[in-house]
């Protein structure tokens, strides 16, 4: 079941279904008004939206062939299929020009900052994976977005990241993303709030790699300004530390601008801090 009481603030029109395989899907719901199949592996569906009891449109395997089963079914919004632009692109346009208004675009939430998820950098959200709600969204594709938007790019790094991870992502990054676009790294999210997992998990001890490679400037915090330096020594200005901390945090707040990682990273550009 999907686009269900969206309280038509979702898009109508026609959904394309694609998939491989051989069988039958179909959709139903009082939204569903037409189905059609153009050909094999598509399945064309008119979805006009309301706030009817049983809105929203729902997708059956009708019939799958064991030998050839239904699978990698992908399910396009309104206005996505012409000329195959979800192959090359996986962003709506109508959702990158929502978008474009905005000059920095901070991506916690995409990368479930506040999930307690592998550090590894073989365990990180892929294109590959069936979904992203799991692991998030791929590191790729937020700077893809930056890069489309010619928005700046805010990372947030995962607290159980390992020395490799932090390794990987800054290579990744500086090959990328646009080289007109500034980047902010931050420490996970939060890690001075109690209740947050990422705060138990840093008081607890981390990877002994990482704290080599991290500067530890304030207990629970830790800025990867080793890696930024590194791989971006030659656009100094290009990169910032993100420290983010509540209002009720002032003590901490001092602490963090006073510390060596800021006073003495001279070649990393120090953005003011976010609240």
């Amino acid at each position: 079941m999907m686009v269900r009481d969206l309280q038509r603030h979702g898009l109508s029109g026609v959904y394309t279904v694609l998939h491989d395989g051989d069988g039958v899907v179909d959709a139903s719901m009082s939204d569903v008004k037409r189905v059609w199949r153009p050909e094999p592996g598509r399945v064309d569906v008119d979805v006009q939206l309301s706030v009817d009891f049983n809105n929203g449109m729902w997708l059956t395997v009708q019939r799958s062939n064991p030998q050839d089963p239904v699978r990698n079914i992908r399910v396009l919004l309104p206005g996505f299929f012409g000329e195959q632009q979800f192959l090359h692109n996986p962003f709506h346009p109508a959702f990158v020009h929502s978008l474009k208004r905005y000059r920095i675009l901070r991506f916690m939430e995409w990368a479930k900052t506040n999930e307690d998820l592998d550090g590894s950098w073989d365990a990180r959200a892929k294109r590959s994976d069936l979904s992203y709600v799991l692991r998030g969204v791929p590191l790729e594709d937020m700077v893809l977005l930056a890069n489309m938007i010619g928005a700046d790019a805010w990372f947030c790094i995962p607290h159980r990241a390992d020395a490799n991870y932090i390794t990987k992502f800054a290579e990744l990054v500086h090959s990328s993303l646009r080289p007109d676009r500034k980047i902010y790294v931050e420490f996970s999210n939060e890690v001075t709030r109690l209740k947050m997992l990422q705060t138990f998990f840093v008081e607890c001890g981390m990877d002994h790699a990482v704290l080599m490679l991290l500067q530890t400037y304030t207990v629970p915090n830790f800025v990867p300004c080793f890696v930024l330096r590194f791989f971006f020594a030659a656009a100094a200005t290009r990169c910032g530390i993100q420290d983010s901390l509540e209002a009720c945090f002032q003590s901490r707040r001092h602490r963090s601008l006073a510390s060596p990682a800021y006073v003495t990273s001279s070649s990393v550009h120090r953005p003011s801090l976010a609240s």
